[in-house]
């Protein structure tokens, strides 16, 4: 039977990402200014809670009022989520942290954080870092008031799996002119190389796909669908002597575009087939 085999599902395996080489910045005319201290929970109002200093603060900048603002989702058997962010004001000025996410366990159990609070009024230009842990009713307090630039944030990129995506291909028609030579030169067996040459058309338009192998058999259709942008999912519905049916991406190409099949988790016989089928460029014809 002609055409290319149906039914190969697939799945993409991604490994792991190797991360670049970690910068470290020195700062000469920086400053760090170690500090320890702790407080407790007071009166709260709608939007915060006051803060009571139960241990003295190390560092005389932070001896005004802590606040803790906050709001939560609690989520049933899991855990409450937090955005949540301390201030400190005295006469002079105050600090107010980069509000950020946190939460407790379900049994309550609160994670460790790492706050950054900027520092305004006769603290501008410094910034605290410290890290706070919740031990029953008391933030413990350990870091640092720093008199220079943090590090910047870094550029995080994900990188493009070989350039193919999951998205729905642009609508047209793209062929290839595919011999047997060039079919086991790839990697396919001698049958499905007999069975698959020939000039084979691709047709996408708004879900629906036509695929023809000129001029040895009829033309089969069918439908596709992106599914989550990760992965375009074609079934044939009309099925003469070709059918496909199985999970793909796509990449664009100058002229054209490139197909992959996605693989299995079991290994078969056929992917080596599929993989030398698909390994070309499908030129855009109309």
């Amino acid at each position: 039977m002609r055409g290319i085999k149906p039914g190969l599902s697939a799945i993409l395996a991604i490994g792991l990402l190797a991360g670049p080489a970690v910068s470290v910045i020195a700062q000469e005319e920086a400053t760090a200014v170690e500090f320890t201290g702790a407080t407790s929970f007071g009166p709260c109002s709608l939007d915060y809670c006051d803060n009571p200093v139960v241990t003295p603060f190390t560092d005389p900048r932070l001896e005004g009022q802590f606040r803790v603002w906050a709001r939560d989702v609690a989520y049933p058997g899991g855990p409450t989520i937090w955005a949540l962010g301390f201030s400190i004001h005295d006469d002079e000025g105050g600090w107010v942290e980069r509000p950020s996410i946190t939460f407790t366990h379900p049994d309550g159990q609160e994670v460790t954080r790492v706050v950054t609070m900027d520092g305004h009024g006769a603290y501008e230009g410094l910034t605290l870092v410290a890290e706070v842990s919740l031990t029953g009713e008391i933030w413990d307090w350990h870091g640092y008031i720093v008199d220079g630039d943090l590090p910047p944030a870094p550029t995080i990129e994900l990188p493009a799996l070989s350039g193919f995506v999951g998205t729905v291909p642009p609508n047209g028609a793209y062929s290839a002119e595919i011999t047997s030579e060039d079919l086991v030169a790839k990697g396919a067996s001698p049958e499905f190389a007999e069975q698959n040459q020939g000039t084979w058309t691709w047709a996408f338009a708004d879900g629906t796909f036509a695929l023809l192998q000129s001029p040895y058999i009829e033309g089969c259709s069918g439908t596709y669908e992106s599914i989550d942008g990760t992965l375009v999912r074609m079934v044939t519905t009309v099925e003469t002597e070709c059918g496909y049916r199985g999970d793909i991406r796509w990449a664009p190409e100058p002229d054209g575009i490139r197909l992959q099949q996605l693989q299995t988790e079991e290994a078969t016989d056929e992917q080596a087939d599929i993989d030398a089928y698909f390994d070309r460029v499908f030129v855009r014809v109309e």
